[in-house]
Parts: C-alpha cells; structure tokens; sequence
C-alpha cells in the first residue's frame, strides 16, 4: 500500500468506473509498489491501471 491510506475501497472504485467511464471491473487488484496507491483493474476486454495519488500532490 502507499504512504498514505486508502480512500477508495473496491465498492467505491466499481462505482466510479462504471458512472464516469461505463467500465465494468471483473477483478480489482491491489498493487503493493511505490508511494501511491495503485489497483490493477481487469475487464472482459482490457486492463487497467488505476493511481490514488497522496493528498499533498492534489
């Protein structure tokens, strides 16, 4: 996990994905690298990288 906690859980990311960008995730994968908070997203057709930045970089 990054520096900071998490403010999306895996309900929350599904939400977003599928009310901003029409994406439905089959699976949702949390990624324990560097300092920000990165989920590998995977579809039917694609896979997708999702990147939380740390509030002090917003």
């Amino acid at each position: 996990m990054g520096i900071q906690k998490s403010n999306l859980t895996k309900n929350k990311i599904q939400e977003i994905l599928k009310e901003q960008y029409n994406i439905i995730p089959k699976s949702i994968t949390e990624i324990n690298r560097g300092t920000a908070n990165i989920f590998k997203i995977e579809t039917d057709e694609n896979t997708y990288i999702l990147k939380e930045f740390n509030n002090k970089f917003v």
